[in-house]
């Protein structure tokens, strides 16, 4: 045999074998690809929580305390969100909306309405499909709400309130229920996190929703969480230990 006639059937040999290995890699770093996609789609949205989650702290460092979940009229009625009342705290733009905003009327009345759609893009995620664009009034980010939460009503909560810890208490999550007017005062319970979570389907971040923890992190939350782990997360003196999610 000639050293030509026994050249191609090594180099045919060694092809079969790299393209089999190339295979099989691929299949092995498919995850990687995968996650590492679906960490830079989840970007925008931590930049936003992160940035929600420092104005919270700024007005607890002015305030003494974090916000109500909203402001009540005399009748104990919802009449401004959470959202308005950190707008000082999430840049020039915001700051200037509520320097707009009047607290003498509703969040609805004829003032605050023509400022909705100057919603800050931090209330937006941009992978969102559910917000349906720039001057969309809508948001997804809403707070967990309710007795033994970190937002109940309108009660403002201090951090030493967090007896189980800031770091494993839920505070703002990127709801997968219906999105809100972003100055309507309605957030999501546990109760409704707890039903609507497994069930997560048009969220933009595959398996999950992003969320803010009352340190300022910001965490994924895959939707399979054990539903005991996902409990404990939304109390913030329930003595539970959520484990790890």
């Amino acid at each position: 045999m000639t050293q030509s006639e026994s050249f191609w059937p090594w180099l045919l040999k060694w092809t079969a074998i790299c393209l089999v290995c190339a295979f099989f890699g691929l299949l092995i770093l498919q995850p990687v690809f995968q996650t590492a996609g679906s960490g830079r789609r989840r970007t925008p949205c931590r930049n936003n929580l992160h940035n929600i989650g420092i104005a919270l702290h700024n007005y607890h460092d002015r305030f003494g305390s974090f916000p109500p979940a909203y402001v009540a009229d005399k009748r104990g009625r919802p009449m401004h969100s959470w959202r308005v009342l950190i707008l000082p705290w999430l840049g020039e733009e915001a700051a200037a909306v509520y320097s707009e905003y009047r607290f003498d009327e509703p969040w609805n009345g004829p003032n605050n309405r023509r400022l909705a759609e100057r919603r800050p893009e931090f209330y937006r995620c941009p992978q969102d499909k559910r917000l349906k664009g720039g001057e969309d009034v809508l948001t997804a980010y809403q707070a967990i709400s309710g007795p033994g939460c970190a937002f109940d009503a309108d009660r403002a909560r201090r951090i030493p309130e967090f007896q189980d810890g800031t770091s494993v208490s839920l505070m703002v999550v990127e709801s997968p229920g219906t999105p809100v007017h972003w100055m309507q005062p309605v957030d999501v319970s546990a109760d409704e996190l707890l039903r609507s979570l497994p069930s997560v389907k048009d969220v933009p971040h595959q398996g999950g929703i992003m969320i803010l923890m009352g340190d300022g992190a910001v965490r994924y939350l895959a939707s399979n969480v054990p539903p005991e782990t996902l409990r404990a997360l939304t109390t913030i003196a329930g003595g539970d230990e959520p484990g790890e999610f």
